[in-house]
């Protein structure tokens, strides 16, 4: 199924995720491709497809500073956050030093665990990561990491809880943050007391951190 969609802006290029097969594959494709092809033509290929061998399921995946990061949702185990430099040369996947082949062997330079696993969207935001986390009908979370570029390190920044269940992805635009849930979906409506049904806009400022 399809874990998560995002845009390098310095390209105009669109990446999508999928681990139908049980295994995580990237594929990318240039927009302006997306734009000439017809209103009713299905996407049968990309530019580029390339495999994530270790990662069964990717949830979310997010563009930010020339790489690709990808969260990996667990019902049981440690989440985990990893970043996928992209190579400006080829605007490809960085592999390995060794120069073997990019499937199940890319460079990684930066991990972050967590110990909640139920990641389902991950964005920055002034030089944070924020992870929302989410599972079932219990409430959602969202948590706040401080980034260094320059050391590639997280800081923890405190953790915004009892929102909402089935949070999924987020979004920035200025100091706004847009949230969309998974309950409005008709398989959800009767598996929660709280609906929502809308994207959800609100100032960054308006969230406390604790």
């Amino acid at each position: 199924m399809l874990g998560g969609i995002t845009i390098d802006d310095r390209t105009q290029t669109l990446y999508l995720s999928d681990d139908s097969q049980g295994v995580t594959k990237l594929g990318r494709i240039q927009i302006s491709k997306l734009i000439k092809s017809k209103k009713d033509q299905i996407l049968t290929h990309f530019d580029d497809v390339i495999t994530l061998a270790d990662i069964k399921t990717a949830a979310t995946i997010e563009y930010y500073q020339d790489a690709i990061w990808v969260g990996t949702f667990s019902a049981n185990k440690n989440g985990l956050i990893q970043r996928f430099p992209i190579n400006r040369t080829t605007n490809t996947l960085l592999t390995d030093p060794d120069g073997q082949a990019p499937t199940g062997n890319l460079n990684r330079d930066t991990k972050l665990q967590t110990a909640n696993g139920h990641i389902q969207g991950i964005n920055f935001y002034h030089g944070n990561l924020y992870i929302t986390f989410s599972y079932g009908k219990q409430p959602a979370a969202m948590m706040r990491y401080q980034y260094d570029a320059t050391t590639n390190e997280f800081t923890y920044a405190g953790t915004m809880a009892q929102l909402p269940p089935y949070l999924e992805g987020i979004d920035f635009q200025g100091d706004n943050i847009w949230l969309i849930f998974e309950s409005g979906a008709k398989a959800y409506r009767k598996k929660t007391p709280i609906i929502v049904d809308r994207i959800l806009q609100t100032d960054i400022s308006n969230f406390e951190f604790k």
